[in-house]
């Protein structure tokens, strides 16, 4: 536990406790069976469902630590990755659940690619690129932000084919009506009343239109589909 991480699963997490166990699971079970030492850091935006109540229970079993701060998703990300200690980071979403046949070989790929060609953490975010350029405070697109921001300050895209979908969203649809449907309830855990639903959707708007600007200006930006490719950003 004490021996220092090579890499740092990181991420946000609010009202999570019904998937929190099958999630995080998915993921640390390929790094202990892989043998890659790691750590886990994760913000919890004050959840009242039980979800910090577990993540505490986590940091008993696995090098896991877990802070709260009331934040967007883009700011929790962003912390996530000053606070790490690994030369290396990997984000997740504590609602996804991720395949261990995917994630095993994106973990293998980035070994072989970074020994073969000298690429330093080819297949994860480097730590100190990343405080450099970092997430910005955004609720949504903050990854397609953060990606058109490294590629113009020089970071290297690569394309690692998958067999096997990286992960599968806990949603109650994959049909554009059931994923609105879904993207409205999961709304509504942020809300009070029907101000600041308002209120919130206004501001994932703008920020969906700020973190997609890059767009149209000669940088591509990655596929966001999980079923056959992961986007893999190169240092």
């Amino acid at each position: 536990m004490n021996e220092k991480p090579y890499i740092t699963i990181c991420g946000t997490t609010y009202q999570t406790a019904k998937t929190l166990d099958a999630s995080l699971s998915s993921v640390v079970n390929v790094f202990n069976e892989l043998g890659v030492p790691y750590e886990v850091v994760i913000i919890d935006n004050y959840s009242t469902d039980g979800t910090y109540e577990k993540l505490l229970e986590w940091s008993r079993k696995i090098p896991l630590r877990v802070y709260r701060y009331k934040c967007s998703r883009g700011l929790g990300r962003a912390l996530c990755v000053r606070l790490a200690r690994g030369k290396c980071i990997f984000m997740i979403d504590l609602d996804r659940i991720y395949n261990t046949n995917a994630l095993t070989k994106l973990i293998k790929c980035h070994f072989i690619i970074s020994e073969k060609f000298n690429i330093e953490c080819a297949g994860f975010g480097n730590r100190d690129f990343l405080i450099k350029t970092n997430y910005r405070d955004l609720n949504r697109a903050e990854d397609v932000d953060l990606f058109a921001r490294s590629i113009k300050n020089g970071a290297l895209s690569l394309h690692i084919p998958l067999d096997e979908p990286l992960y599968r969203e806990i949603r109650l649809s994959h049909t554009h009506i059931g994923f609105l449907l879904q993207t409205s309830v999961s709304e509504l855990r942020y809300v009070a009343n029907i101000a600041n639903y308002l209120q919130r959707t206004m501001r994932n708007v703008l920020d969906f239109l700020t973190g997609g600007a890059y767009i149209g200006r000669g940088i591509s930006t990655p596929n966001t589909s999980p079923k056959r490719s992961a986007q893999v950003r190169s240092i």
